[in-house]
């Protein structure tokens, strides 16, 4: 096996204002430790990916109204951060 461990978490709230109106907010925490010994990356976007430990956040919110068929509004805005731990 593997040397790494992860924890994950997602939670989805979802609210019916109306038939025509609705609104998600997402939360997603993931945290991942790996031990490997031998990583060799070759440039520093690499390097982040592969660090030996990371973390990200991210804050999702999405709005939608239906005016009738033809026509519907939806808003989307994320927050995410990804903090790697580069040696």
């Amino acid at each position: 096996p593997t040397p790494s461990e992860s924890h994950l978490f997602s939670q989805r709230f979802d609210h019916n204002f109306t038939g025509k109106h609705n609104a998600t907010f997402i939360f997603e925490y993931g945290n991942s430790r790996n031990q490997r010994q031998f990583r060799a990356a070759l440039n520093r976007l690499e390097e982040a990916i592969i660090a030996p430990s990371r973390r990200t956040h991210a804050f999702k919110f999405l709005d939608n109204f239906v005016f009738n068929s033809n026509l519907v509004n939806q808003f989307r805005f994320q927050y995410s951060k990804f903090s790697p731990e580069v040696a």
